[in-house]
């Protein structure tokens, strides 16, 4: 119990001081431009001034005017949301026009429902939280269809493995891991980027590490900092549609910090669970491998003479992340040999979560879902790989009982039956109505 009040208090102390940061700031940003307004001011008054003591003060103004327009560089900077300022010229008024022209291109003046009809009021755009609220809302799969999908998968986990993932995790890990943290990346409900973490670690690093080893080691909840803000990013030029966003995942650092550390892990045992047709984000492989081999599995169809042909499918797994059942993927690490200890504190991270979403720069909505994966969390990209390997072990089973011929590059080449790109595929199969119905 005091551990949990613990806890409480941790996380009340950073949303406090979000708010007081916020309320800081606005009155920053105010009295930045006076500071430079009036610098410019003084300084231009000294100059027209002829003796010693104007030199002098000359030199003050000019420092405190580079100070000021300093802090206002710095300020559009982070609001241009850039690596430019790393690797170019500074230039305030570049920034200022980037983060104006992204502001701008990010608003949503309106959007089509269901129907067709055309909705602007702010009010109306509760078919954003509708169209959420049906994604994320699982479509309860019978446990006998589980079952009957998951009969192939086997153990991959070895016992030494499993205790690896088991083990204690310590706070070296946790403070690693925020200060390889990106400093800048967007914020969630909690107001405060990771550089505030970097910059005062001295100051609070004890009680982020007690509050995440409190999740990791303990079994404490994430639920009280895991609202995650969903960000519409237009995905072309003029959106009418929900479809036309890319929903980003804006979450607080402290469920970013947990999840990574819990990546770390995961990623260590990855490359025995994932079968060679995967090649996205697995330690050692790389996503270009399977553009290669798709490449030239492809040449070698354009050049393929002879009656019976090949061909290739290219299949697209439309909001394949939203659309992930959790007990589907509870289910998959299970078999694949995951202990108890460690499915739970995955299924911590995914299943406390509840949605917003951000409209215009405001934060509306609340959305208990109960199916999906973030994009955007480390720790997603993983596990989406382990649901997409049920579908490698279906596809291998038709090969196996020959219902699917797969497609050989060489006489004497591996048999390629499909490659994937995350949510993408390639199929190869013979170009016969028999393949055609089996895939």
């Amino acid at each position: 119990m005091g551990q949990d009040s613990c806890l409480a208090d941790v996380l009340s102390k950073i949303s406090a001081c979000g708010r007081k940061l916020d309320a800081w700031n606005r009155d920053k940003h105010e009295r930045m431009g006076r500071d430079i307004k009036a610098n410019r001011l003084a300084l231009k008054e000294a100059n027209r001034l002829d003796n010693m003591l104007s030199w002098k003060q000359i030199v003050v103004l000019e420092e405190k005017l580079d100070s000021a327009l300093d802090v206002e560089e710095r300020y559009w900077g982070q609001r241009a949301k850039t690596d430019w300022l790393q690797h170019g010229d500074k230039n305030t008024r570049f920034f200022h026009s980037k983060a104006c022209a992204r502001k701008a291109r990010n608003i949503v003046r309106g959007l089509q429902d269901d129907s067709g009809q055309w909705k602007e009021a702010k009010t109306e755009m509760v078919i954003i939280a509708s169209y959420f609220d049906n994604h994320f809302t699982s479509s309860n799969p019978s446990q006998e269809n589980m079952d009957s999908i998951l009969d192939d998968i086997h153990q991959k986990i070895s016992v030494q493995q499993s205790c690896f993932l088991d083990s204690k995790f310590s706070g070296e890990e946790i403070r690693k891991v925020v200060f390889h943290m990106n400093p800048l990346k967007a914020f969630g409900n909690d107001g405060l980027r990771a550089l505030f973490f970097l910059k005062f670690w001295g100051t609070i690093g004890e009680s982020v590490i007690f509050a995440c080893l409190r999740v990791l080691n303990m079994g404490g909840s994430v639920q009280d900092f895991n609202n995650t803000v969903i960000a519409l990013i237009p995905k072309i030029q003029n959106p009418v549609s929900m479809s036309d966003f890319r929903p980003i995942s804006l979450c607080n650092v402290l469920y970013k910090i947990v999840s990574k550390v819990i990546s770390n892990h995961f990623r260590c045992v990855l490359g025995d669970v994932i079968s060679e047709t995967q090649c996205a984000f697995v330690p050692g492989r790389l996503i270009s491998d399977n553009t290669i081999v798709g490449f030239k599995c492809l040449h070698r169809l354009k050049r393929q003479k002879g009656k019976k042909g090949s061909m290739a499918f290219k299949l697209d797994m439309s909001k394949a992340y939203d659309r992930v059942e959790w007990e589907f993927l509870k289910g998959m690490m299970y078999r694949l040999g995951f202990s108890e200890k460690w499915v739970k504190l995955v299924m911590n991270c995914v299943s406390t979560i509840t949605f917003s979403f951000k409209l215009n720069g405001e934060i509306m909505g609340n959305i208990i879902p109960t199916r999906g994966l973030r994009q955007g969390v480390p720790l997603s990209r993983y596990l989406f790989l382990i649901c997409v390997e049920v579908l490698s072990s279906l596809i291998s089973k038709a090969i196996w009982s020959k219902k699917i011929s797969g497609f050989n590059c060489s006489r004497k080449g591996p048999n390629i039956s499909h490659l994937f790109f995350v949510d993408d595929s390639l199929l190869f199969t013979k170009a016969d109505n028999k393949n055609c119905q089996e895939v």
